[in-house]
């Protein structure tokens, strides 16, 4: 009966959200994901190993297919960089089958899934996120964003 509760919260939660509520929701699940990756990896279990991290692509591609790179401009910009870096560490993580690999990323997806629940809280959806922008925009230390095409630059504006 758990599960069924579980579902029902979700579906509820999903119907009442907003625009950006659905995507804290997406990087919850993403890291939840992530999460199950871990423990699969931890049991040398490499089929929900797979299909955790598989999913986790899923999202990761939802999020970006979501961004409007017209209006969102270096915002959207950096999330599409944020996105792609993620997904290049978790098939890194998942080759070298590196459980500290996954929860750096955790690490950072939860960073930038702050800076989305700040946005939220203040009930404006025209707000300037900046700290979405430079959250997403290094994830990496500086030593490996070039490798990864991450900029040096913060980006300091955005419009809905």
């Amino acid at each position: 009966m758990g599960p069924k509760i579980d579902l029902t919260y979700q579906r509820v939660a999903v119907q009442n959200a907003s625009a950006i509520g659905l995507t804290i929701l997406l990087y919850d699940r993403l890291v939840a994901d992530i999460q199950s990756a871990i423990a699969a990896m931890r049991e040398s279990n490499i089929v929900k190993r797979c299909t955790a991290i598989n999913h986790g692509f899923l999202i990761l591609q939802q999020l970006e297919c979501n961004l409007n790179m017209e209006e969102g401009g270096e915002t959207a910009k950096s999330l599409e960089t944020f996105y792609h870096y993620i997904h290049g560490k978790l098939l890194e993580a998942q080759g070298k089958n590196s459980t500290q690999m996954l929860q750096e990323q955790i690490e950072h997806i939860l960073q930038v899934r702050s800076a989305w629940y700040q946005i939220e809280s203040q009930g404006t959806t025209a707000a300037n996120p900046e700290s979405i922008a430079s959250s997403a925009a290094h994830p990496a230390p500086a030593s490996q964003r070039s490798s990864y095409g991450i900029e040096d630059q913060v980006v300091s504006s955005w419009s809905a």
